[in-house]
């Protein structure tokens, strides 16, 4: 049977469960009446989309295998924004607004991207597509965080898994591989990473983050906070642990923040910005040059476990949305593996 190869595309149920799918649409032998039901055949799906098209959808999760799924409503987006729907009344498509062209999105909307984002994220690595020269899994999430408002993009955090955190690592390497071409289409011909962190002195960029195991059970959800030294320009930051004063004078957490392409020397997996936890002596920070608001507690040496020649490398999953692994020098020839966590930017007009 042959076919036009869509690619890679949530399929969003009724009661809000998205899983992902890769597709083609294809000519039937014989007209086919609109399908009531989504009925797993193997590995495969298959829904009538009108008397002439049948969409054929790879990737049904085993979880959902053997189950029979009745729906009254299914929405199958694709990585352009494009949809098709159908509903009991028959199926109609519509195209999706880009969430930058949008002043306002509604918040089912919102919700809707969201769940694909977070789906996408847990599933990535195991899709399967037709032609593997072209897909890209890292690139296909940055679309799908792209479209999430800046504000509602920290609500991811919630929504992924300790493990998917794990796999988003990965998963992104594949970015590096990708063309010019399909670079400027996910992320716009303008985009840069500078457009992330500050670039002016009085400018404090906050990132909410969430560690995967073993941490994020003891420290809970932290903080990251980006600026800019005024006498060199360069980067620095702080990781706010929250946990009062307490985590302040025990934990301040400066770093000193490296953006361009740089390799893990333990791994040469490549990472796009490192984050030195160098001892005060090596920083290059002084008192009078953190900004002048906001909580900046002493410069002191890491306690155990930041302790140990700590650097964090981050690569860029979407705007203003990074995953990172921290690496600990044990000695000159050895390295380990400290921790994963995600990052997601948090709006400069929130508080």
């Amino acid at each position: 049977m042959q076919g036009a190869l869509l690619k890679p595309f949530m399929v969003e149920f009724k009661g809000g469960q998205c899983h992902a799918f890769q597709g083609f649409v294809s000519q039937p032998e014989n007209r086919k009446r609109p399908l009531r039901t989504c009925k797993p055949q193997g590995a495969a799906i298959s829904i009538a989309l009108c008397s002439s098209l049948t969409l054929h959808l790879e990737g049904w999760t085993k979880a959902h295998s053997q189950q029979e799924r009745r729906a009254s409503s299914l929405c199958c987006s694709t990585s352009h924004g494009s949809s098709i729907e159908r509903t009991l009344d028959g199926f109609s498509t519509e195209a999706d607004e880009d969430a930058d062209a949008c002043a306002e999105v509604p918040a089912e909307e919102i919700d809707r991207r969201l769940r694909k984002a977070a789906a996408l994220i847990a599933t990535a690595d195991s899709l399967a597509p037709f032609d593997r020269r072209t897909f890209n899994a890292a690139l296909l999430i940055w679309t799908a965080i792209r479209d999430i408002p800046p504000t509602e993009r920290p609500r991811l955090l919630s929504m992924v898994m300790p493990q998917d955190i794990v796999k988003l690592w990965r998963v992104a390497g594949d970015r590096y591989m990708a063309s010019r071409h399909q670079l400027a289409e996910a992320q716009g011909p303008e985009y840069s990473l500078y457009d992330d962190f500050p670039e002016d002195l009085d400018q404090v960029v906050t990132y909410e983050g969430r560690a995967a195991v073993p941490l994020n059970a003891i420290f809970g959800g932290f903080r990251k906070l980006f600026f800019l030294q005024p006498r060199t320009f360069e980067m620095y930051g702080r990781v706010q642990v929250r946990k009062g004063p307490l985590g302040e004078l025990l934990y301040p957490l400066y770093y000193k923040c490296s953006i361009g392409t740089t390799t893990i020397p333990a791994t040469d997996e490549l990472s796009d910005v490192q984050l030195e936890y160098l001892d005060p002596e090596e920083l290059g920070l002084h008192p009078a040059d953190v900004p002048s608001s906001g909580r900046w507690p002493h410069i002191r040496p890491h306690r155990w476990p930041f302790s140990g020649g700590l650097v964090d490398y981050l690569r860029a999953v979407g705007p203003g949305v990074y995953v990172g692994v921290g690496w600990k020098q044990v000695d000159t020839a050895q390295a380990k593996r400290f921790l994963y966590f995600m990052l997601v930017r948090r709006p400069d007009n929130k508080k």
